[in-house]
C-alpha cells in the first residue's frame, strides 16, 4: 500500500519532538519549513516556537511567503499561514513585512453554493503581531487598520478595532472615530471600536458621540454603547452609564448596564452597584453577580456582606456566601 506523504511528513516531525532540540534536529526541522505542505508546516511552526528556535525565524518566514503564494495548492484551511503568524509573534519576529502581508491575505475556497474566505484569522492575527511591533512604520500600521476597519469579514472588522488600543493613541484614534461615524452593518464592530476609542481617547468629544449611539433607535447599537460606557474604567464614562440607566425602561437593557460594570474598575461603579443591593430582583441579583469578580478586594467585600445582611432577602445572602 502506498504511504501517505502528509502522515509520514508529520511523523518525522513528530519523531523531532521526540529527540529534542539540538543543531541536527533544527536543521531537519528547517527543510521541512521549506518543503512541506500548510498541514506539516503548522507542526513544524509550532514545534519551532516551543523549542523557542528564535533562529528559525527567518525559514518561518519564508514559509509563510511560500504557503501565501500557493495557498489553495499547499495550504488549504489556511492552517500552516495561522501557526506560521502564531509562531513569529511568539518568537518576537520584528520584521514586520510578514505581519503587513498577512493583512493583505483572503484565500477563497470553494464550498457548496459558492466560496469562502479560509484567511480570516490569517489577518486577524497578522494585525494583532504588527501592532506590537516595537518599531513600525506608522503610515504602514495605519493603511492595514484602514483595511481591516473595511475588510468583509465582521470578525475581522472586529478584531482589528479590538487590537488597535495597541497602537499610537494619536495615530489610531481617528480612523475608529471615522469608523463609528461611518457605521457598520455589525453591531459588535461598532462595540469594539466604541470600547478601543474610551481607551485610546478618553476626550469629551469620545463620551459625546458614545453617548450618542446609547439613544440609538436600534436597540443592539444602544447594548453596544451602554455596555462601552458601563464597562469602562474612566469615571466619566460610568457618571454617563449611570445617567443613561435611569432612563432605560428596557429590562435587558438595564442589565447589560450593570453586567459591564463588573470590568470597571471605578470607585463609581462600586457604588453604584452597591446601591443595586437595596433594590428589588432581578436588579440587585444582578448587581451581585457583577460585583463577584471584584469582591478578592476586601474592603468591597465587607461592604457588600453588610448591605446584604441588612435585606430580606435571604437568597442574595445565600448567593453571596456561596462565591
Amino acid at each position: 500500500m502506498r504511504k501517505d506523504p502528509t502522515k509520514e511528513a508529520l511523523k518525522a516531525v513528530h519523531a523531532l519532538r521526540n529527540e529534542g532540540k539540538s543543531d541536527a534536529t533544527l536543521a531537519s526541522l528547517s527543510v521541512v519549513l521549506k518543503r512541506a505542505n500548510g498541514i506539516v508546516v503548522a507542526e513544524a511552526a509550532s514545534l519551532a516556537s516551543e523549542w523557542f528556535a528564535t533562529d528559525l525565524t527567518d525559514e518561518l518566514a519564508d514559509a509563510f511567503f511560500r504557503l501565501r503564494d500557493k495557498g489553495l495548492e499547499l495550504d488549504p484551511q489556511c492552517w500552516g499561514k495561522v501557526a506560521l503568524i502564531k509562531a513569529l509573534h511568539e518568537l518576537a519576529h520584528h520584521d514586520g513585512e510578514v505581519y503587513l502581508k498577512g493583512c493583505q491575505t483572503f484565500q477563497l475556497e470553494p464550498v457548496y453554493g459558492g466560496k469562502e474566505d479560509s484567511a480570516i484569522a490569517v489577518r486577524s492575527l497578522a494585525f494583532g503581531a504588527l501592532v506590537q511591533l516595537p518599531v513600525i512604520d506608522f503610515e504602514k500600521l495605519l493603511v492595514a487598520l484602514a483595511d481591516l476597519l473595511a475588510d468583509p469579514s465582521p470578525k475581522v472588522r472586529a478584531e482589528a478595532a479590538r487590537l488597535s488600543v495597541s497602537g499610537p493613541a494619536d495615530k489610531v484614534a481617528p480612523l475608529l472615530r471615522l469608523k463609528l461615524k461611518l457605521g457598520d452593518s455589525e453591531t459588535r464592530v461598532m462595540g469594539a471600536c466604541c470600547d478601543a476609542l474610551l481607551s485610546l481617547s478618553p476626550s469629551a468629544e469620545t463620551l459625546t458621540l458614545i453617548e450618542e449611539f446609547s439613544k440609538s433607535s436600534s436597540s443592539a447599537l444602544q447594548a453596544e454603547a451602554l455596555a462601552a460606557l458601563a464597562g469602562s474604567s474612566l469615571p466619566e464614562a460610568i457618571k454617563l452609564a449611570i445617567k443613561r440607566y435611569s432612563d432605560l425602561f428596557d429590562e435587558q437593557l438595564r442589565r447589560i448596564v450593570i453586567t459591564a460594570m463588573s470590568t470597571s474598575a471605578t470607585l463609581e461603579a462600586d457604588t453604584f452597584l452597591l446601591s443595586l443591593l437595596s433594590e428589588e430582583q432581578p436588579e440587585s441579583l444582578w448587581a451581585l453577580n457583577a460585583l463577584k469578580p471584584k469582591l478578592h478586594n476586601a474592603e468591597l467585600q465587607e461592604e457588600v456582606r453588610s448591605v446584604l445582611r441588612h435585606q430580606s432577602d435571604s437568597d442574595l445572602l445565600k448567593i453571596f456566601q456561596q462565591r
